[in-house]
């Protein structure tokens, strides 16, 4: 098991302990389903993002259930939902270089994995870095690993 894999079942089970069901969250992503359910992006995805889907396939619905898995304030998205917040994210950020400069990336190239009420969670395809896109833009952490132990350090605080 990998160091992330380590580090999301960690945080699945603080979830757990305060009511999540694990049941709610999807089965994992093979790698040949994961290509074609993700084959919509149109930019390289990186591996941290397939082996987040090799974990768990997002959560079974986004916004009807009591409990969700997420990042901080930011649900996991299943692989549809990502598609969907996708199309949505480029639908209302368009094209704004100024977000593109605070980044340090072009938004449309970063994956959105989480989210919630039009705030993004994107990894950096370039460098891995976790940013989140709301009213502006923030580095969130330094890769996946590091915000799922952010996550899992401010929950249990």
């Amino acid at each position: 098991m990998s160091l992330l894999q380590d580090a999301l079942n960690a945080l699945l089970s603080i979830h757990i302990e305060r009511g999540f069901r694990s049941e709610d969250l999807n089965p994992c992503l093979a790698e040949a389903e994961f290509r074609a359910a993700a084959s919509w992006f149109p930019f390289q995805i990186r591996h941290e993002i397939r082996e987040l889907y090799a974990w768990h396939n997002g959560n079974r619905e986004l916004f009807n259930q009591q409990e969700y898995f997420g990042f901080g304030d930011e649900v996991f998205f299943s692989i549809d939902d990502a598609r969907a917040e996708y199309e949505a994210m480029l639908g209302c950020w368009g094209d704004l270089p100024e977000i593109n400069e605070e980044l340090g990336f072009d938004f449309r190239t970063g994956f959105p994995f989480a989210g919630l009420h039009g705030s993004y969670l994107l990894v950096n395809p370039q460098n891995g870095e976790i940013h989140r896109l709301f009213c502006g833009a923030e580095k969130k952490a330094e890769s996946l690993e590091a915000l799922v132990r952010l996550s899992a350090a401010k929950i249990e605080i």
